[in-house]
């Protein structure tokens, strides 16, 4: 699956214009967003992933974070989905969005001028968010800080050939520079 949603009504020309604008639904506005409503009744998914890189601005400058979970080998992320015809090809693209909440106090310390962070589900929430039930809000909620883990990265490696490589996960501390003296 692709992602970033291309929903099934979509018309345009180019789909990934669309897809760049959908990676993430804002679970305050889900059932009032046209890409989204039509999905959060009856596809619905979970997205399983072992960490994901979020900015933290500094100023002018951003600091890359990886963020990690502490309970399990893997975080599961709320998602949604859906399934576009490409007219000229025939071709069915399946595409996928994630669900994102307020950030709790740790998230939002990292993501730190949007504060928003992915809806985390544990075992019993991955069964109701999957249900056929009522979409259900309660889940839609910041997960506890101590499910989340986050250290700095390089932003060279990250944003280098080796970006994806173990190395773009290792901790970095970058070199701090005194100022010397003059005289």
């Amino acid at each position: 699956m692709r992602w970033g949603i291309i929903p099934n009504w979509f018309k345009g020309e180019n789909y990934n214009e669309i897809a760049s604008k959908t990676f993430n639904a804002r679970s305050e506005t889900i059932t009032e967003k046209p890409s989204f409503k039509h999905l959060v009744d009856r596809q619905r998914c979970v997205i399983p992933i072992t960490g994901f890189f979020e900015y933290q601005a500094n100023g002018k400058e951003k600091t890359p974070f990886y963020v990690f979970p502490t309970q399990d080998k893997f975080f599961s992320i709320a998602g949604l989905y859906d399934t576009f015809i490409d007219v000229n090809s025939g071709e069915a693209i399946k595409s996928f969005t994630m669900v994102t909440c307020p950030a709790n106090q740790r998230m939002a310390e990292i993501h730190n001028v949007k504060k928003r962070m992915p809806v985390f589900l544990d075992e019993i929430g991955i069964s109701r968010w999957v249900s056929n039930e009522n979409l259900p809000h309660d889940l839609m909620i910041p997960s506890p800080e101590n499910w989340l883990d986050a250290h700095p990265v390089n932003p060279k490696i990250l944003s280098g050939p080796q970006h994806n490589s173990i190395l773009a996960l290792e901790e970095y501390n970058p070199p701090r520079y005194n100022q010397g003296s003059l005289f």
